[in-house]
């Protein structure tokens, strides 16, 4: 079905997984890979590349070995496929490819580790957090500066990153400001309790002014932050039928990674009370999916159960599995000289192809048309596409400069495959194609384990 987007077009960057592995060179001679240059790292990757097709089997087991014992800094320096490119190589290199993609899906997908000791400011401690985690996190452009330069004292010693940034909002009395960041960024900002206090240094009158701190129930797992932020209940006397109970859930993970969506199947919620008796789930055969809006680093999910009796106060126990749907590691095709390919020219990388499918004149217009597919161990588009509108296009003319197009046509082929115009004002003859992807969509399970969550 023709998907015409005449909008013009919004490119944002990818969260790129950037997880390098330390491993080491299993050949004599070399050190980690984190010691030798991009360059080295290049010439031995070439090399290996070449002897994938040696003639003999050994030998080619060998470099298949070998690069990917070198760990994931491989996937940036492999060469891509082409059309010639043997069976035997294509597959040698997209096991090689695989085995290192796990590795980064893993280490990506990890809670980032960090230590933070000491007396700090808060701007200090965030500033640190965010270089230990590779995560934008930063207080909100315009915070005064008493609690800029307010001293904290940490002692985190190997912290998720989630634990860590806890304890910072703890004694600096900070709260997230959900619409005060970006695409890939946490901001912070003071409570409203803080503010208070900080324009009433005296205190005087706020004993009984501030509202009573609650103890809030929540968990991590991995890259995820789960909090249960309210619990609404409500009885229908002329229909009982109607009576339910809404636990609310919002998630948040580091910004380093941008989930494309959450699904939270209501059969793995289980609910114990106070008295072990467990809490009815409204309908277990539902599944709540929620959509990743670009700049909103969070998502809330309601667990419909049903209502208890009042001498119930809290429950004891809430445990659910979210599935979050990532992209994987993204890679980056390029096709040089647009005008002196022929149709059908394509590169493989990591279960992705791209096909280049030549230059259309349309009008005033010059039409660039792609097409992405991807195989049916990744099977990347069979839910969620609407992320790969929003993947980086842009052609760069002979002084490396980008043209990005005026706007684009798309039209879904098939259920892994779909096509691509993008329109130009100038001829793009000369130039040449950059274009990234994820190569793969992984799902991941999320455990949520929360105890003490309090009836209203």
């Amino acid at each position: 079905m023709f998907r015409p987007r005449l909008l013009p077009l919004r490119i944002p960057l990818l969260i790129i997984l950037t997880a390098i592995c330390l491993a080491c060179f299993s050949s004599a001679g070399y050190a980690q890979t984190d010691e030798v240059s991009d360059m080295e790292l290049i010439e031995r990757v070439e090399q290996l590349q070449n002897q994938l097709v040696a003639p003999q089997i050994p030998k080619r087991d060998e470099a298949e070995k070998e690069l990917i014992d070198l760990g994931v800094r491989v996937l940036d320096a492999l060469a891509p496929l082409t059309n010639d490119s043997s069976t035997d190589l294509v597959a040698r290199i997209n096991r090689v490819r695989v085995a290192l993609e796990k590795e980064a899906i893993a280490a990506a997908t990890a809670a980032s580790v960090v230590s933070l000791q000491g007396s700090l400011t808060l701007d200090e401690a965030l500033e640190s957090l965010a270089r230990q985690s590779q995560n934008d996190v930063a207080l909100l452009d315009g915070t005064p500066d008493v609690f800029v330069t307010k001293l904290i004292n940490l002692d985190i010693k190997n912290a998720g990153f989630w634990d860590a940034l806890h304890q910072i909002m703890e004694q600096g009395e900070l709260m997230i400001d959900t619409y005060g960041g970006q695409a890939g960024a946490l901001r912070l900002t003071p409570t409203s309790q803080a503010r208070i206090r900080a324009a009433n240094p005296e205190g005087k009158n706020l004993a009984n002014s501030l509202p009573k701190k609650e103890i809030i129930p929540g968990c991590t797992s991995g890259i995820f932050d789960m909090t249960v932020t309210k619990v609404v209940a409500s009885r229908n006397l002329e229909n009982p039928q109607a009576n339910y109970c809404n636990i609310g859930v919002r998630i948040r993970w580091e910004p380093r990674m941008k989930p494309i969506s959450l699904d939270l199947p209501m059969k793995t919620v289980k609910a114990i009370d106070e008295y072990n008796h467990p809490v009815l789930i409204s309908d277990p055969n539902a599944v709540q999916s929620g959509m990743v809006q670009p700049e909103i680093p969070e998502l809330e999910f309601f667990m419909p159960i049903s209502l208890v009796d009042r001498q119930v106060e809290y429950i004891k126990s809430l445990d659910a599995e979210f599935q979050a749907v990532l992209p994987g590691r993204v890679e980056s095709f390029r096709f040089e000289k647009i005008g002196d390919l022929q149709p059908g020219a394509r590169q493989t990388k990591a279960g992705a192809t791209l096909t280049f499918d030549g230059i259309r004149k349309n009008e005033d217009l010059f039409g660039v048309s792609i097409r992405l597919s991807f195989d049916e161990e990744h099977n990347a588009l069979e839910s969620h596409q609407s992320w790969v509108y929003d993947n980086p296009f842009y052609l760069e003319d002979s002084s490396g400069n980008q043209v990005l197009p005026l706007t684009l046509e798309s039209n879904a082929i098939a259920q892994n495959e779909v096509a691509f115009t993008y329109y130009f004002e100038e001829n793009p003859d000369a130039m040449s194609i950059f274009y990234q992807t994820p190569a793969a969509i992984i799902k991941v399970p999320i455990k949520l384990s929360i105890e003490n969550v309090p009836f209203p």
